[in-house]
């Protein structure tokens, strides 16, 4: 078995650990195929809606269920971008600096204006003669670099990724990511607005960004979901772990999640952040230095002893990300301990004390719009590309 576990299977087995609980809602989800009238079909999609939301109710604590003893954590992670990755467009900050402006775009031309009403919020564009008005209903991103607006199309149960991304090391929007240049012979008005979605895209991309989401045959229109990613999306279901503290036996309810194991651990940042088994051949090779994990297996550090190099070597996964050089030096330093490997002769003979080596051995890239990664392949870089 590899050592980075397929984010797909990790999620399969985490929400059948889950369904076991109840049991229900998988049987629901099995036998609604088979329902022949639109009626009975309509009845098994509530059913399962209900049993979800029992499932959610009987499960899940809820974050600040977990402040209580966990103070110094739950801190952290309000800190921290996983806390602020999901946010109703009509009640952000940005929603109110957009309201009654417009953004051109530079490349194809598009107009879009803001407008933020009883309603909602709103984003209106418009490519010659042809205009489409939508609302925008979710704005997805912590703002550390890029917040991307999604509208959801309950009549078709699809969605709308908008062609306009606000940059926040730029202070202004620009083109989406990945959204290529829009032709209006070339398809339906709507993707004026931007990239479509299926449902299926919308509940893949959204699940990067909520702790939960729709239960089995909900309607995208109909779905609550919780934003954010919350303790619990790591951490697993922990209502009835939190009534056991109550009572002083907290350890007699045992995770779901092992955090312990270095292959969990890698598997549940590779979920979002992509290991080697969510990049495929199809991603160019310039988009691959945002996916950490998948970089961080290219390593020799991580390939010599996958079990002593993971996410949370370097990084705190509650708190957001630091800066401290120091820190992240003494990381390297832990392993690199021998003499040639302790001072720094590319920039000094001094010793390595005022040596960052992330500088050099982890180098900055940037990607889309401006937007700089920390590269995780940990490796020798030559002057600018490539590696030894």
């Amino acid at each position: 078995m590899s050592f980075v576990l397929s984010s797909r299977v990790f999620r399969l087995l985490l929400l059948l650990i889950v369904l076991a609980v109840l049991g229900t809602l998988w049987r629901t989800r099995t036998l609604a195929p088979s329902i022949g009238s639109e009626n009975d079909a309509s009845l098994a999609a509530a059913n399962a809606r209900n049993q979800w939301d029992a499932v959610i109710e009987a499960q899940f604590a809820g974050d600040q269920s977990c402040q209580e003893c966990h103070a110094e954590e739950f801190a952290a992670h309000q800190r921290s971008g996983h806390s602020q990755t999901a946010f109703r467009m009509e009640n952000t900050a940005l929603a109110e600096k957009l309201d009654g402006t417009q953004y051109t775009d530079a490349s194809d031309g598009r107009v879009v204006r803001f407008a933020l009403e009883e309603a909602g919020f709103f984003a209106e564009s418009e490519l010659a003669d042809e205009k489409v008005r939508l609302r925008v209903d979710w704005l997805l991103g912590s703002s550390a670099h890029a917040q991307t607006a999604v509208s959801i199309l309950p009549q078709t149960n699809s969605g709308v990724e908008h062609f306009w991304t606000w940059f926040a090391h730029r202070d202004e929007l620009g083109r989406t990511p990945g959204q290529p240049d829009f032709h209006a012979a070339s398809g339906p008005i709507d993707t004026c607005e931007g990239r479509q979605m299926t449902g299926k895209d919308v509940t893949h991309c959204f699940s990067c960004h909520m702790t939960f989401g729709p239960a089995p045959g909900q309607e995208l229109s109909e779905v609550r979901w919780h934003p954010n990613i919350s303790c619990e999306r790591c951490h697993g279901p922990r209502r009835l772990h939190s009534e056991a503290a109550h009572q002083g036996r907290a350890e007699a309810v045992k995770p779901m999640v092992t955090l312990k194991d270095p292959a969990v651990e890698m598997a549940l940042c590779a979920q979002c952040h992509r290991g080697t088994a969510e990049v495929d051949s199809s991603i160019a090779e310039s988009d691959r230095v945002r996916f950490q994990p998948y970089r961080l297996e290219q390593s020799r550090c991580f390939q010599a002893n996958p079990a002593a190099l993971t996410c949370v070597t370097c990084h705190d996964p509650h708190d957001a990300t630091s800066h401290d050089i120091a820190a992240y030096r003494n990381v390297c330093l832990s392993c690199h301990s021998q003499p040639d490997q302790t001072h720094c002769g590319a920039i000094s003979t001094e010793a390595f004390s005022v040596a960052n080596c992330a500088s050099c051995h982890m180098p900055e890239e940037t990607w889309s719009g401006g937007i700089q990664f920390v590269d995780h392949w940990i490796r020798v870089v030559n002057d600018k590309k490539g590696a030894e």
